[in-house]
């Protein structure tokens, strides 16, 4: 997938799938990708089997703000992320996975300068 956003409302996507894809742009792949977001998750995910042997961080306030902001063509679309979990890449980029009204999000963070 070589796209920037890519929104999944009607799919068969499982946890599992989730998982293996942030191990995938973990890997270093989709570089281009900014959100992702899948709908049809009503009920919270399973986290322990989705981060099983993943690492991640919970949101502290320094890496990355609480709110994603992102922009279309007529309006900016404002994603809470404060519950997010982040997954740090090898060349630096940040994504962040948050479950919201019934959609799983992953986030990629670009140009965060550091936020100490």
């Amino acid at each position: 997938m070589d796209c920037e956003v890519a929104e999944f409302e009607n799919h068969q996507f499982t946890e599992e799938d989730v998982k293996k894809f942030i191990n995938h742009w973990l890997a270093g792949n989709n570089p281009n990708l900014i959100r992702l977001r899948l709908g049809n998750f009503e009920s919270l995910p399973d986290w322990e089997n989705i981060l099983d042997n993943v690492e991640y961080e919970k949101w502290d306030g320094k890496r990355r703000p609480e709110s994603y902001e992102i922009s279309y063509t007529h309006l900016i679309e404002e994603v809470y992320c404060r519950n997010g979990l982040d997954f740090l890449r090898k060349d630096g980029m940040v994504g962040t996975l948050v479950h919201l009204f019934g959609s799983i999000e992953f986030l990629v963070w670009k140009n965060l300068e550091c936020r100490s």
